[in-house]
C-alpha cells in the first residue's frame, strides 16, 4: 500500500520439500516460514528511510526463528543518465545460536533502473522491463563481520 510519502506491506512465502517427507531420502525435512513487513518513508530529492529488505524467518523443525533488526537509507537518482537506486542498511542478530548468522551484518546496494520500454501495439515493452528489473537489473555486494 502506498501514500504519498509511506509505502507499507508485507511479502510472506513458505517453504516445503517434498523428497524427504517420503523416508527415502538422508535429508532432514525443511517447513520455514518468511515474514518481510516492510515500511518506507520518502523524502525529497529521492531520499528515504525503511526497514531491512531481510525476511524474518520461522522454522517448524527446529521451532526456531531467525530474525534481524536494522535499517536502511537510500536515494533514487541519476547517475550521469542512469537512474540508480542506491541504499545501505545495517542489521542486528539478537540470536546467539553459534550459527552462520552473524551478529553484525552491513549491506551496500546498486540497483539499475531500466526505464519503461515500448513496443507498438502491446505491453510486451512493459512486461519486458519489469523481467529485466526483477531479475538482471540487481546488483548488489555485502559484508559481514562474525563475532568471534
Amino acid at each position: 500500500m502506498q501514500t504519498p510519502k509511506i509505502q507499507w506491506g508485507m511479502f510472506a512465502y513458505q517453504l516445503w520439500d517434498i523428497g524427504s517427507s517420503s523416508g527415502n531420502s538422508d535429508r532432514p525435512g525443511v517447513s520455514k516460514l518468511s515474514l518481510q513487513p516492510f515500511i518506507i518513508k520518502h523524502f525529497d530529492k529521492g531520499w528515504y528511510i525503511g526497514t531491512p529488505d531481510t525476511p524474518q524467518t520461522y522454522d517448524f523443525k527446529s521451532d526456531k526463528w531467525t530474525w534481524a533488526l536494522g535499517g536502511q537509507v537510500g536515494r533514487v537518482m541519476k547517475l550521469g543518465k542512469q537512474p540508480v537506486k542506491l541504499f545501505g542498511e545495517v542489521l542486528y542478530n539478537p540470536e546467539d545460536d553459534n550459527g552462520p548468522t552473524s551478529e553484525w551484518t552491513a549491506k551496500f546496494n546498486v540497483t539499475f533502473l531500466i526505464p519503461e520500454m515500448s513496443c507498438a501495439g502491446s505491453g510486451a515493452g512493459r512486461e519486458l522491463n519489469n523481467a529485466f528489473g526483477i531479475v538482471l537489473a540487481r546488483l548488489r555486494t555485502g559484508f559481514s563481520r562474525v563475532e568471534t
